[in-house]
């Protein structure tokens, strides 16, 4: 009994304090989760596995096993969102197109296919704005945060699948995450402001 109440003190002690304000640089956190998925599959709400007719799934590496002929495969997913806070301090704005994964079949010899595709993984695409004020030389002037925030991570997948009968297929994958991050943020200060001094956020 002890044991157990003292387990839980720790638990309790090591938990994690909650966080006081959020700021423009970590607005998307990680980023937002690209699943590399077809058309199809995400139209079946991301179930893929064991679909008939051949595919290049990240999720069903075995899919790969019934292409005949060198294939291309191409998902493009556009999106528009704009979004902004009720008292109107900060919105922001994203719009494009991702291709959560683009990848190429080609049987060889032996009735393999090989797989080589480029896949989403994270998008840390968006642009922010926010109002504040700050004091500047003891007077408060209104200033504007410009963030602009674009890159992300991807992964290279690479595999190899075979078909052994009518009913079996086996394929294996390896991937390998990769990318990169932009940020930029302007602040742009109300008018008859001449000073450097920039208060830190």
């Amino acid at each position: 009994m002890n044991r157990r109440i003292a387990s839980l003190a720790v638990l309790l002690a090591a938990a994690p304090a909650s966080v006081s304000g959020q700021s423009l640089f970590n607005a998307a956190g990680m980023g937002v989760p690209t699943d590399p998925l077809d058309a199809r599959t995400r139209g079946l709400g991301g179930v893929g596995i064991g679909l008939m007719g051949a595919a290049l799934l990240a999720s069903d590496p075995a899919a790969a096993a019934d292409f005949r002929l060198p294939s291309i495969s191409l998902t493009a997913q556009p999106a528009w969102v704009d979004f902004d806070r009720s008292d109107g301090l900060e919105a922001g704005t994203f719009q494009g197109t991702r291709f959560p994964t683009i990848g190429i079949a080609y049987p060889t010899v032996r009735s393999l296919v090989a797989t080589l595709s480029l896949e989403s993984f994270l998008d840390q695409r968006y642009e922010a704005d926010r109002l504040s004020t700050i004091s500047v030389g003891g007077a408060p002037v209104e200033v504007r945060d410009h963030f602009v925030s674009k890159g992300g991570v991807s992964q290279v997948r690479f595999g190899v699948a075979r078909r052994f009968g009518p009913s079996l297929a086996m394929g294996v994958s390896a991937a390998r995450y990769g990318g990169s991050l932009t940020r930029r943020l302007v602040r742009d200060f109300g008018q008859g402001v001449a000073t450097p001094v920039v208060e830190p956020f």
